[in-house]
């Protein structure tokens, strides 16, 4: 069973809520909107609907302890649907404003107080002192890489050297290297791992993302214009799958023939995307 080095992974839905607030006040200002225009029909009371044969009929509700109705003629029907919208718009304004105003304040708490915030207040004497249940990223990259080792070794194969002074097996998989360091993004190379059917595959890059705490292995395939290879990436993208990793969640891949090298840009555009 795989040890946790923290006890609390750092906050990840900071972005999701900015999002979200985003939305909410766009949604608030819409619906401020529309039912400031029919605020005509506030006190026009309420619609209770009865099914009748294959269709409906309506009923307004206008005294607090009328529980029947007026009803409506056909000829009202539109009527009765803008005081229903109207109803359901005013509802949506409210609870989009609850959760509106929740949402700030757990971003201002997050800014403000935090957990992460708490050790990071602390003196440098007092941190010696402490264990922090949610580590700074630099601590926590330290911990990872101390968990694993590279335990693949090299078997007459070309020697390529990365920018951290790596042996890799191809130049693309410098290009990955290259840019997994450039852009700070702590990585170890061939990891082994153990896949469900017990047998050991050596995946190119295990990579961490330090702000979700999310492992993610990234594999390249270099010889797509070769069937038989073909083939054998096929099998082992399957059985990859096929062992709980989840292609975009957790697990990765890049692909190559001659006349279809490897993008550096778009090699960067996948590291930011997953990685960052």
């Amino acid at each position: 069973m795989k040890r946790k080095i923290e006890a609390l992974p750092p906050v990840t839905y900071e972005k999701d809520l900015e999002e979200r607030r985003i939305q909410l006040e766009k949604i608030i200002k819409s619906k401020q909107n529309t039912v400031n225009e029919k605020s005509n029909l506030k006190k026009a009371g309420k619609i209770r609907i009865v099914p009748h044969k294959n269709t409906v009929q309506f009923y307004l509700i206008t005294k607090k302890n009328d529980t029947t109705g007026k009803y409506l003629p056909r000829q009202q029907d539109d009527f009765a649907k803008a005081l229903i919208q109207y109803d359901y718009d005013d509802k949506i304004l409210r609870s989009a404003k609850r959760e509106l105003a929740a949402i700030k304040k757990l971003l201002v708490h997050n800014k403000k107080s935090g957990i992460q915030k708490v050790f990071q207040r602390f003196s440098k004497n007092r941190k010696l002192l402490v264990e922090p249940v949610t580590l700074p990223d630099k601590v926590y990259e330290t911990h990872w890489q101390s968990q694993k080792k590279t335990e693949n070794n090299f078997f007459n194969s070309p020697e390529f050297l990365t920018a951290n002074g790596e042996k890799v097996r191809s130049k693309s998989e410098v290009i990955i290297a290259d840019t997994l360091f450039r852009l700070k993004i702590p990585y170890k190379y061939e990891m082994p791992l153990e896949l469900k059917n017990g047998s050991i595959i050596y995946p190119d890059f295990c990579c961490l993302n330090l702000r979700t705490r999310q492992e993610i292995y990234w594999e390249h395939f270099g010889l797509m214009d070769d069937p038989d290879y073909i083939s054998k990436a096929i099998s082992k993208i399957q059985s990859i799958q096929e062992s709980g990793f989840n292609l975009g969640e957790n697990f990765i891949f890049t692909m190559e023939k001659p006349d279809f090298p490897l993008n550096p840009k778009f090699v960067q555009t996948m590291v930011e995307k997953y990685l960052a």
